[in-house]
C-alpha cells in the first residue's frame, strides 16, 4: 500500500508539473522523439 501511495503521489506531482510546463515539455519531447 505504501508503495502505491508513493507512486500515486509521484504521478500527481508529475501531472501538476506537466500541466505547468506543458508547452516547453511538449516541445522538448518532440525534439527528443524526432
Amino acid at each position: 500500500m505504501e508503495k502505491n501511495n508513493n507512486l500515486k503521489c509521484f504521478i500527481n506531482s508529475a501531472k501538476d508539473y506537466l500541466k505547468n510546463q506543458n508547452e516547453s515539455t511538449a516541445s522538448a519531447l518532440q525534439r527528443n522523439l524526432n
